[in-house]
């Protein structure tokens, strides 16, 4: 994947729903062959990393107030994608799903990185949210 490919996602498919949700996007940072985006918001932070060749991409949400880094290895406090997928999908209606999948239509990805990277961003539409009430 190419920086402005992982870019142009952010832009497109993550960024509009989560300005929606208080958050602002952060410049991109690129380390050799890792993109990080990184959107803030007053008391979290959404990181998306990806690096390339692994093909390995998280996607995080941390508390703003934890200082250390102990805090990413504790799920509950700084839960990946996968940890909202779990406790929240099962409560997004089938209607919800169709909508969030409208959201991204558009956005024609490339690659299976990029596939993912779409599917990310609709889980996260779902689910974050439900997260974000209940954690208020």
């Amino acid at each position: 994947m190419r920086t402005d490919r992982f870019e142009r996602i952010m832009e497109t498919s993550f960024k509009p729903f989560l300005a929606d949700l208080g958050f602002s996007f952060a410049p991109l940072a690129v380390n050799g062959r890792q993109y990080r985006a990184s959107f803030i918001a007053r008391a979290h932070t959404l990181i998306i990393s990806f690096e390339v060749g692994s093909e390995c991409l998280d996607i995080m949400l941390v508390n703003n107030d934890d200082s250390g880094l102990a805090a990413i290895d504790n799920h509950e406090r700084t839960p990946r994608l996968q940890d909202l997928n779990i406790r929240y999908m099962g409560k997004v209606s089938e209607k919800e799903k169709v909508l969030g999948k409208s959201s991204t239509s558009y956005f024609r990805p490339d690659d299976p990185t990029e596939r993912l990277m779409i599917k990310c961003a609709r889980d996260l539409r779902l689910v974050l949210p439900r997260y974000l009430r209940s954690h208020s």
